[in-house]
């Protein structure tokens, strides 16, 4: 975001984390995501600390497992891919013979609007 509103540093300071407890960071430390109707992301585990999200427009689902469900979800690495753990398995239809433990994980579904 830093780059994309470096003219416009009042959309920067807008984004305030502070009241998630993150104080001091705003839209310099902050990504923007854009993407097209039926984008989806493969199921993955960041590395680094935590994620906030502010969704501004659109719908998404996020499908949520706890760190302790990763064996489970056959966690891959992909090479020079350094952030992210990604699972095996094609959440959205798992193959259960191939991957029989995912039935095994609980998962959370978060699904959300906005207009």
């Amino acid at each position: 975001m830093s780059e994309l509103f470096k003219d416009f540093p009042d959309f920067l300071t807008a984004v305030d984390w502070g009241v998630f407890g993150f104080e001091g960071r705003d839209g310099r430390q902050s990504t923007i995501w854009v993407s097209s109707e039926g984008a989806s992301t493969p199921c993955h585990m960041d590395t680094y600390g935590c994620n906030l999200v502010a969704q501004i427009y659109g719908k998404k689902k996020w499908t949520l497992f706890a760190p302790d469900e990763q064996d489970k979800l056959y966690p891959t690495r992909i090479p020079y891919e350094e952030s992210s753990v990604f699972s095996q398995v094609n959440i959205t239809c798992p193959d259960l013979e191939t991957h029989p433990e995912v039935s095994k994980a609980e998962k959370y579904e978060v699904s959300y609007n906005v207009r």
